[in-house]
């Protein structure tokens, strides 16, 4: 997106009291309002979707795209992505039934909704690796928290290796979750606790503090350990020139070790 043009759409944003995030690779967010959306005005079809809708609106001008975060009213929506969105939930349905909320088998695939692990409005990806099934309850209920984070419906019975997995898995689709310096960093980069409801970014033990929870955290943190020894988590997070590659293989080692003892 010309930086003219980026210009215009935070201005835009700005009078009706909105905010503009650029996530890269031209995808923006708009946030503030009633809905959050995600915008792509760079992309042929300048593609735009509303938080918790299957449905996308193509041809969006910023000042569409602004009305958007308003009210999803009087644009034209394309139905076909609805039955993309079909054809992968029953996919995923065939694989496996069970919530990954509440860990409980979905009876019907009508019951079944595509959630997200890091939700999209933390900054996660609608990526394949970030997705998976939950009952329509379960997902409501969850709203836009971090998985296994301190209020959602996870089980608390959850093996610190399919914690550690599901982080190793965020991180492959969504590597801009992780961060350096910092348990968590919201949208501006400035730091805020792990549990935040602003937190859209977390360190390592961040991560494991936001997805395992206070109980779970110790175990989880010694597999991770003995996947870096000999350093410490935070000097090894934080580390001039880490990447998320090497954290997001760090944390499926620490899953793999987990799983070699049953964990």
């Amino acid at each position: 997106m010309a930086k003219s043009a980026e210009s215009v759409l935070k201005r835009i944003a700005e009078k009706r009291g909105l905010t503009v995030v650029h996530r890269g690779n031209g995808h923006f967010q708009i946030i503030g309002g009633a809905l959050l959306v995600n915008y792509y005005p760079e992309s042929n079809k300048r593609a735009a979707y509303i938080q918790g809708m299957a449905c996308a609106h193509y041809r969006v001008s910023p000042e569409q795209a602004v009305e958007m975060a308003v009210t999803p009213q009087g644009l034209p929506i394309k139905t076909k992505r609805r039955g993309k969105y079909h054809n992968r939930k029953m996919l995923m349905y065939r694989k496996s039934n069970v919530c990954y909320r509440c860990q409980q088998p979905i009876l019907t695939a009508d019951d079944a909704t595509i959630d997200h692990r890091v939700p999209l409005s933390q900054g996660g990806l609608d990526h394949h690796n970030n997705m998976v099934l939950a009952h329509t309850k379960c997902n409501h209920e969850a709203g836009n928290k971090m998985p296994r984070s301190e209020g959602a419906t996870m089980t608390d019975q959850a093996k610190p290796s399919d914690v550690l997995q599901s982080i190793a898995d965020v991180l492959l689709g969504c590597p801009e979750v992780w961060t350096q310096d910092a348990d968590a960093e919201n949208v501006f980069g400035n730091a805020v606790q792990y549990s935040s409801p602003h937190a859209t970014k977390w360190c390592a033990l961040g991560l494991m503090k936001a997805c395992a929870g206070y109980r779970g955290e110790d175990i989880c943190r010694r597999y991770f350990i003995s996947a870096i020894l000999p350093a410490s988590i935070s000097s090894w997070n934080d580390m001039p020139g880490r990447t998320a590659a090497e954290v997001q293989a760090a944390f499926q080692k620490a899953a793999d070790l987990a799983r070699s003892e049953g964990k």
